[in-house]
């Protein structure tokens, strides 16, 4: 059985016609050609709207493991925020409070993520702070980095609870801000990568739960 790790971007949406996230995200597949092929680990890419009821329905280890071949090490999940001053690692989200309407003006049944579960909040099961660290190492890293346990209560909040809940913990999401001279898709795309390969690495070690 193949070893894939899955990375998604959001498509358009409010003044974000062009989506920093998928800009990036999108990027991904010849990179990892490139700079991930030493994995050994399959890359997945995929663009999700910005809709609940797409992310209740599809957001699920089966949509990417279809003939069940694969084994899904983990999601890592990338936003585009506008109060971002540049790369957020976010560590909970809330199953609760989703109120803003999404592209079709509609909100969850209860304003909830996952209906029948007990857990209000998940957290992700990555060390973050060490991830920081690693991109901070990095010669062409010039831009700043951080953590954060507030993901915004949207569908990028919304995206990584159903995640989480579906992966056991095996999940990340990145909060990246608009495109600017700063911050080019290219250098994005090379931040992700980097975290994802960090995310692998993580996942390989003790620490971490190696299967899903």
């Amino acid at each position: 059985m193949s070893e894939a790790i899955v990375i998604t971007g959001f498509g358009p949406f409010g003044v974000h016609r062009n989506n920093a996230s998928w800009s990036a995200v999108q990027l991904l597949p010849n990179l990892w050609d490139k700079e991930g092929s030493d994995t050994n680990v399959e890359l997945i890419v995929e663009e999700i709207p910005v809709a609940y009821r797409f992310v209740q329905e599809c957001v699920s280890l089966c949509r990417w493991n279809k003939d069940g071949t694969k084994n899904i090490l983990g999601m890592i999940h990338v936003g585009v925020s506008s109060s971002a001053k540049g790369i957020v690692l976010e560590e909970v989200a809330c199953n609760e409070g989703y109120q803003k309407g999404d592209i079709d003006n509609s909100v969850p049944n209860c304003n909830k993520c996952v209906i029948n579960t007990e857990n209000s909040i998940l957290v992700t099961k990555f060390d973050t702070q060490k991830m920081v660290k690693e991109l901070r190492e990095k010669d062409w890293f010039d831009i700043e980095v951080s953590c954060s346990r507030n993901a915004g209560r949207y569908l990028c909040e919304f995206t990584f609870f159903k995640s989480l809940h579906c992966t056991k913990g095996n999940s990340l999401f990145v909060h990246v801000p608009p495109l600017s001279e700063t911050f080019t898709d290219e250098k994005m795309a090379k931040t992700i990568l980097t975290i994802a390969k960090g995310v692998i690495k993580q996942i390989k070690s003790e620490n971490i739960v190696k299967t899903i």
